[in-house]
């Protein structure tokens, strides 16, 4: 079994207020993606950028109000903190 990572995205509107900088406040935006990519890149582990590299099997989330299109097909599991 092969995993990959990649910090939160979205499609169209979100990637539009994202460079309006509206998204900085929420883990879409720019400084917590950055800190997460710093992470996997720290920890050496497999980073596929908004998941396009593969089609998966199970997408794993801790959120279900930002679904992107490429993954709203496939096996979703949701974990949520408390």
């Amino acid at each position: 079994m092969t995993v990959f990572f990649t910090p939160y995205y979205g499609d169209i509107i979100l990637n539009l207020a994202r460079k309006l900088n509206l998204t900085e406040s929420s883990v879409i935006g720019h400084k917590l993606s950055l800190r997460c990519l710093n992470y996997l890149q720290e920890h050496r582990l497999p980073v596929d950028l908004k998941g396009r590299s593969n089609d998966y099997d199970l997408v794993v989330t801790c959120s279900d109000l930002i679904i992107p299109s490429n993954i709203r097909k496939r096996k979703l599991f949701w974990c949520r903190k408390g």
